[in-house]
């Protein structure tokens, strides 16, 4: 039979239990209803023990306190920022990672606990991005889903809590992004005078044009990475953007991209090809401001490659080997910019056919 009954009557709240021969000491405030702790059993723990345990307990509640100090069970949560350098920490594209992380820093994301973010927060930072930028409101997206990804797989942050799950991505706005022939030979012309300034970052922005390689990319390039030969050489980077697929990226050269290569500027212990933390950004807006360009960013050198490949007749898998696309949608995107050549092109061959024979 179960029987309760006060242990000593100087230490209120403290009973024992029989059941049989075994022995269970309990703190209870009150019979019924009352808060209920097991101390320990008969054998396993002295009584005196628990005597001193359940005066510590009395005192705590004369104090307004919980019986027992309420441990937090959850791990040690770490900060969104540590989160993020800890996902990002092999990337070599560190220019794009540092963007990003500022951006984040920016909506006070960064010395937050990853659990403490909230989703109006993460809905209000997209949505002020998106105002202007839509395109990097979803890659910021992009990270952010990263980020709480590992957190919910690591137990930081519960699913259903997730502040990006229910944030769509925002519409981007349609741009052209290639150079007609008068806009690349003022574009050209700018960056031949930009030489005498500026000579390896005019450099980097011709070799951007030449072989439609993402800036990073090349910045990142070794000496050790580039095979040199009689069509020009090739660059292969086993550390790049899409190198989630194992196979390594590879940036072919004609022989003037070559060239160029050989005479960018060179410290005595360099080893990549441009200097380290080279800024190119004041120089692209310098030169692209003289060449009359509007709206039109360094990356977009990149779609002008791909639409001007399109426009020799290269087929979209050609394209995307060049331009080291994983996704065949990815570069199926380039094919609406060749709408005026399509169209140019049909109307010669009507204007051809629809011709009158003269009757002489």
């Amino acid at each position: 039979m179960d029987k309760m009954r006060l242990l000593d009557k100087g230490v209120p709240n403290l009973y024992v239990r029989q059941q049989g021969t075994m022995t269970t000491y309990v703190w209870r405030t009150r019979r019924g209803k009352g808060a209920k702790i097991v101390l320990g059993r008969g054998g396993q723990i002295e009584v005196r023990a628990v005597k001193r345990i359940a005066k510590d307990m009395n005192m705590r509640v004369s104090l307004g306190l919980p019986p027992v100090e309420i441990m937090d069970s959850k791990p040690d949560i770490p900060t969104f920022g540590e989160v993020f350098d800890r996902l990002t920490s092999e990337r070599r594209d560190r220019e794009y990672v540092e963007i990003h992380r500022q951006h984040f820093q920016s909506a006070g994301f960064v010395s937050k606990r990853v659990d403490q973010i909230t989703i109006k927060s993460v809905e209000a930072f997209i949505s002020r991005v998106a105002e202007d930028r839509p395109v990097q409101a979803n890659r910021l997206l992009v990270s952010l889903r990263s980020v709480f990804k590992q957190a919910i797989k690591r137990g930081w942050v519960e699913i259903q809590n997730d502040p990006t799950a229910d944030i769509k991505k925002r519409p981007e706005k349609k741009r052209e992004r290639y150079l007609a022939g008068d806009q690349w030979q003022a574009l050209h012309h700018e960056l031949i005078i930009e030489r005498q300034r500026c000579p390896d970052v005019s450099i980097l922005i011709m070799l951007c044009a030449l072989t439609g390689a993402r800036v990073g990319e090349l910045t990142s390039t070794r000496w050790s990475d580039i095979e040199f030969n009689e069509a020009g050489g090739v660059i292969t980077l086993w550390r790049h953007k899409t190198d989630r697929t194992g196979k390594p990226r590879r940036i072919y050269l004609s022989r003037e991209a070559a060239l160029l290569i050989k005479q960018v500027p060179q410290a005595d212990d360099q080893y990549t090809v441009f200097r380290d933390g080279i800024y190119y950004k004041s120089v692209w807006s310098r030169v692209k401001r003289r060449a009359g360009l509007v709206d039109f960013h360094l990356h977009d050198l990149r779609h002008n490659f791909a639409t001007r490949l399109l426009a020799q007749g290269k087929g979209l898998d050609e394209v995307g080997m060049i331009l080291g696309h994983t996704d065949s949608q990815t570069t199926r995107r380039y094919a609406h910019l060749l709408d005026d050549t399509a169209f140019e092109a049909v109307e010669g061959i009507s204007s051809e056919l629809m011709q009158v024979p003269s009757s002489g």
